[in-house]
């Protein structure tokens, strides 16, 4: 489950890449030189608005970005501020530090979150900084080892869809409407699901993903049956949406002038974006020393303990139809899989596993039953057709 996050996320990180790929050699050719850098440095400015009149949201933000990467050790350093225009929030300034998959954030904007979602109570804070520390999914990442890789699986790409970039000198300018957004975005899952097999190992980190012909065509059947049927649907909801870009390379530096424009019947979203990148030779920034250190398993438990508190009917278990679970307990929350059978729509489980997933001894039952079975024994079980999960309370 986790290992399939982090490729998901890859992926779509991936798009905006393969989008401007498909619509200008050229652009390619100059945006590929900027990822032999050692390190860079960029600012930016942008500004968001945000309009929902039936909820009543109409939120106007001014954000100012400056952030230094090194691209040989896949580290960073950005100093985020939002800024409120109507006065309503007071967002404190947010410092953020990478190195590798571990994640710096200042402790002011740490508190201000924890707050925010009722648990600045639960944790005491007396470093200057917090570090998310990963230990979940093992992510030993060379970067410019995987930054190639991703640029040789993006080079292979043909979407099929042509955005009519145009270049002047230096400057590349292109303009998406509403429809080629629907269609690149359909194109470029299609791609992925018919290709996952040629994923690169350094994107995968070790980890394989081999889908049969049979399968993948499964796969392609469920994304029709689920999400592509409503291509027209969605093309019609963003009528009028557009993106716009305008970039120009000089030496060492790379500027952009960008505007997302999403328009539908519930609302808007506006925001438009001036940026400057420039080169490094190196990044030049040190990781803090003050720090207190949480792990992605700690920071799952604290969330879970709270969940389990608050939980309508005492939520126990969460089942995919994978076999893949989430266990909710008083000393947090479990990860896991089991071998759950699917037979005539209804699910089965063995006694060990429920016992395990449970904590209790259930009495009277065949070696596999019917996980409905466990409301003759005080449990409730409830199937999410949402999420397509069994949730036992």
């Amino acid at each position: 489950m986790k290992r399939l996050l982090l490729i998901t996320l890859l992926i779509i990180c991936m798009l905006p890449i393969v989008g401007f790929a498909s619509a200008g050699a050229s652009y390619w050719q100059d945006m590929k030189q900027i990822y032999e850098w050692n390190a860079m440095e960029s600012k930016s400015e942008a500004e968001l608005n945000l309009l929902i009149p039936d909820m009543d949201i109409d939120y106007q933000f001014k954000v100012y970005v400056n952030s230094k990467s090194s691209l040989d050790d896949f580290g960073s350093y950005s100093e985020i501020k939002i800024e409120d225009v109507k006065g309503n929030l007071n967002i404190p300034v947010i410092k953020m530090y990478t190195d590798g998959s571990d994640i710096y954030i200042n402790k002011e904007v740490v508190l201000a979150l924890l707050s925010a979602i009722g648990m600045a109570d639960d944790v005491e804070i007396k470093e200057e900084y917090v570090m998310l520390k990963n230990d979940q999914v093992d992510v030993d990442i060379d970067f410019k080892n995987l930054l190639n890789d991703m640029l040789g699986f993006i080079d292979k790409i043909d979407l099929g869809v042509d955005l009519n970039m145009e270049k002047e000198g230096n400057t590349y300018t292109l303009t998406v409407e509403s429809d080629e957004l629907v269609d690149l975005l359909d194109a470029y899952i299609r791609y992925v699901i018919e290709n996952i097999d040629e994923l690169p190992d350094s994107l995968l980190q070790g980890q394989e993903i081999v889908l049969t012909e049979a399968e993948k065509q499964e796969a392609l059947k469920e994304y029709n049956a689920f999400v592509s049927q409503y291509k027209d649907i969605a093309k019609m909801f963003i009528k009028g949406s557009k993106f716009y870009m305008q970039c120009t390379f000089e030496k060492d530096k790379y500027t952009e002038d960008s505007q997302l424009d999403i328009k539908t019947p519930l609302g808007s979203l506006n925001m438009n974006t001036v940026s400057t990148t420039s080169k490094l030779e190196a990044a030049g920034f040190e990781l803090p020393t003050s720090v207190m250190v949480i792990t992605t398993t700690e920071l799952g438990e604290l969330i879970a303990s709270k969940i389990v508190g608050v939980t309508d009917g005492g939520l126990k278990a969460v089942i995919g139809l994978d076999g893949a679970y989430v266990k909710f307990s008083e000393s947090g929350l479990e990860e896991g899989k089991i071998p759950l059978q699917i037979i005539d729509d209804r699910a089965y489980i063995s006694i060990k596993d429920a016992e395990k997933l449970l904590g209790v001894k259930l009495e009277g039952l065949e070696d596999s039953f019917h996980v409905r079975r466990l409301d003759d024994y005080g449990f409730r079980v409830e199937w999410n057709e949402e999420s397509r999960t069994i949730e036992i309370y």
